[in-house]
């Protein structure tokens, strides 16, 4: 029973369905021939009779060689005015260059001048200052001569008077020589070269050890010897001399 029951259902909404689609067409079938006819009413006959073209008047256009004659004279005035004022450029700048030169010329000639004067005084200064380092030059000469001379002279004097003089000073040296006993013990032996300042007073003012024995005991012994000398009257000579005193320690 319950099959039967869906059968007829099924059936029932198959028909249903294949009518309705039946009525929907009917009713677009009939929709369309309406638009079409109220479209065929719409249309307009229009001949062309009814449209006139309007006829173009033609106008009488001036000759281009009219129009075109005075923009060509204004052309040709401008092109002779910027003629006329490049060619006057062109005089002004080679006038300013002329006198540019004229004047580079006169201030080259005035240089010259100047340097030709400026060796002048050059050569004149040369000159005097080359007379000048000749008078030095001999100036420098003689006093070199003369210097020498008094050189050879004082030379002269202190030989004189150490040839004269030496043995007494010796002597007065040596008397007041003692040989250091620890450097006889030691044999200590050795010669000590002693030089002497004596003034025009004939007092001794100065007294070293030129030479060294080797020993600091014989170097002693000898300074302390000639310094004694300073508390006596030494020959006299006519400038300073310089006296040179060899003194020998040796053992018997």
């Amino acid at each position: 029973m319950l099959e039967t029951k869906k059968r007829s259902r099924n059936g029932f909404f198959i028909s249903f369905a294949f009518h309705a689609l039946i009525v929907f067409a009917l009713a677009y079938g009939i929709e369309e021939d309406v638009e079409t006819k109220q479209m065929e009413q719409s249309f307009v006959a229009i001949s062309l009779s009814s449209f006139e073209i309007p006829k173009v008047q033609q106008q009488q256009q001036p000759e281009v060689a009219q129009v075109l004659k005075p923009q060509v004279a204004k052309l040709v005035q401008k092109i002779e005015k910027s003629k006329i004022n490049s060619i006057e450029k062109v005089q002004e700048h080679v006038q300013i260059k002329k006198t540019s030169k004229h004047t580079e010329v006169k201030e080259i000639e005035e240089t010259q001048d100047i340097q030709d004067i400026l060796v002048e005084k050059s050569i004149e200064k040369n000159e005097a200052i080359e007379k000048i380092e000749s008078v030095k030059s001999v100036e420098e000469v003689q006093v070199a001569s003369i210097e020498q001379k008094d050189e050879l002279n004082e030379k002269e004097i202190q030989d004189a008077f150490i040839e004269t003089n030496f043995h007494s000073i010796r002597d007065k040296v040596l008397a007041n020589l003692k040989y250091p006993p620890i450097a006889k013990r030691m044999k200590q032996t050795g010669m000590v070269e002693v030089l002497l300042v004596i003034d025009t007073d004939g007092k001794l003012i100065e007294v070293t050890i030129h030479k060294s024995s080797g020993h600091k005991l014989l170097d002693k012994s000898a300074l302390s010897a000639a310094g004694k000398l300073c508390t006596q009257t030494l020959p006299i000579p006519q400038k300073i001399s310089r006296v040179m005193l060899p003194i020998y320690f040796a053992l018997n």
